[in-house]
Order: C-alpha cells, then sequence, then structure tokens
C-alpha cells in the first residue's frame, strides 16, 4: 500500500493539534510531510506539541508541494483561502470549520475541487 503524503498548513485552529494527532497515529497509512504556521505567537504557544515534534517546519507552498493531501488548519478566517490555494494545486484537503465566510466561497472550493477530481473533507461534527 502506498502511504499518503500529507501535511498540516496552520496550527492556529483549535483542532489542529487533533488533527495532525490523528494521522500520526497510522504510520503506515500516512507520511508526513511537515507543518506549516507564517505566525510566530502560534508557532511560539503551539509548535513546541508532542504533536509537531521531529516534524520540519515548512512554508505552505513546501507543503503543498511536498503533499497529497492537506491538513488546513489555519486560523479561522484564513481557513477558505489556504484550502483553495491547495484545491488550485491539485491537492486534496480536511478542511477545519467553519467552510469559509460566504456560500460563494466554498461552492467555488467544491466546484474547483470536483472539476480536478478532489477529495474535499470538511471538519463538522454534531453532538
Amino acid at each position: 500500500m502506498t502511504k499518503i503524503r500529507i501535511g498540516q498548513i496552520g496550527i492556529g485552529h483549535n483542532h489542529g493539534i487533533g488533527k495532525m494527532e490523528a494521522v500520526r497515529k497510522f504510520p503506515e497509512l500516512f507520511e508526513v510531510t511537515g507543518y506549516a504556521e507564517e505566525n510566530e505567537e502560534w508557532v511560539s504557544r503551539r509548535g513546541s506539541a508532542a504533536a509537531y515534534r521531529d516534524l520540519p517546519r515548512l512554508t505552505a507552498d513546501e507543503v503543498i508541494e511536498k503533499s497529497d493531501a492537506v491538513l488546513v488548519e489555519t486560523d479561522v478566517w484564513d481557513l477558505t483561502a489556504a484550502a483553495q490555494r491547495c484545491i488550485d494545486a491539485g491537492k486534496h484537503i480536511h478542511m477545519d470549520k467553519p467552510a469559509g465566510g460566504t456560500l460563494a466561497e466554498f461552492r467555488r472550493l467544491l466546484d474547483d475541487a470536483k472539476e480536478k477530481d478532489l477529495v474535499v473533507q470538511l471538519g463538522y461534527m454534531y453532538r
């Protein structure tokens, strides 16, 4: 079985650590390429978490380039733009909620992904 190369853009979203922990529990399925975070405050607050230990910190472009799929875990207001960059580059994504500032943003993302036959998974749980 070929491993899925996966990286993460952003560690600012509250669910980012949990998502990275989840993929790292399955090294037989996932090869983690690294994570990207431009905001140094998030790096100082969350970059030393066990979920990111021994992973390279890359640029967002490097994560996209090296990965088959990307976990999009940026600050909420940047989620859709970061997810769209991944889709534009032909990468599958897991995007945390919310889906975007407007329905039109998210619809464009979904339409572009469908056109390229890419998977978009939105992290949303009902409790």
